[in-house]
């Protein structure tokens, strides 16, 4: 019976040595390996679990990349207030792919946001990069943000309901007064706190 300290590892069935295997099986092509680290592969006798080996410190490196995740941004923010943001580039097994070197850019659901420049991946990354404070939201509401390979645009990802609350009051708008308007004819006026182009509620 075999283990691995790999969980997604796919492994042998087991199985009952014959006599003509004289005491020496080989499983071709029957173990695959996923998670990226140092691994251990066990073989363990089902009777007697005493009779045990293992084959250790088995490097498994990343696959190739596939796929981009977004995350670390406050779920929660004050409008006009920078975020840092990550961006992490993984293999189909959710491993980091540190072998990428893509060029990403960044996109919102809300327009007034001033987002990272495009980014080019560089081998000290190691398949991550945080930009800090590159980020800033500014209309109250719930938003995303979005980044894309500019070559491989299936390799995006989002972060989304983030919640962007009005800042401090920074002006009155006054607003809504008929212009022109006939002497003594009264009009409606409105008066709006705002803050950061966002009103007050």
């Amino acid at each position: 019976h075999f283990t691995s300290t790999d969980g997604l590892a796919i492994l042998p069935a087991d199985y009952t040595f014959l006599a003509g295997d004289l005491g020496v099986h080989s499983f071709t092509n029957s173990v695959t390996l996923k998670t990226s680290g140092e691994q251990k592969l066990t073989a363990r006798d089902t009777l007697n679990t005493w009779l045990a080996g293992a084959q250790t410190a088995i490097t498994v490196d990343p696959a190739s990349p596939a796929s981009l995740v977004l995350g670390g941004h406050p779920d929660s923010i004050v409008a006009g207030t920078a975020g840092t943001i990550t961006v992490t580039a993984k293999d189909a097994f959710g491993n980091r792919a540190t072998a990428y070197t893509g060029t990403v850019t960044f996109s919102s659901s809300d327009g007034q946001a001033t987002l990272p420049a495009d980014y080019t991946f560089l081998p000290g990354d190691a398949g991550t990069h945080t930009f800090t404070n590159g980020l800033t939201l500014k209309t109250v509401g719930s938003q995303s943000v979005t980044v894309t390979d500019t070559v491989n645009g299936a390799f995006t990802a989002t972060q989304s309901a983030i919640s962007v609350n009005a800042a401090a009051t920074a002006s009155l708008v006054v607003s809504g007064f008929p212009d022109p308007i006939t002497a003594a004819v009264s009009g409606t006026i409105t008066v709006s706190a705002n803050a950061t182009d966002n009103v007050v509620v």
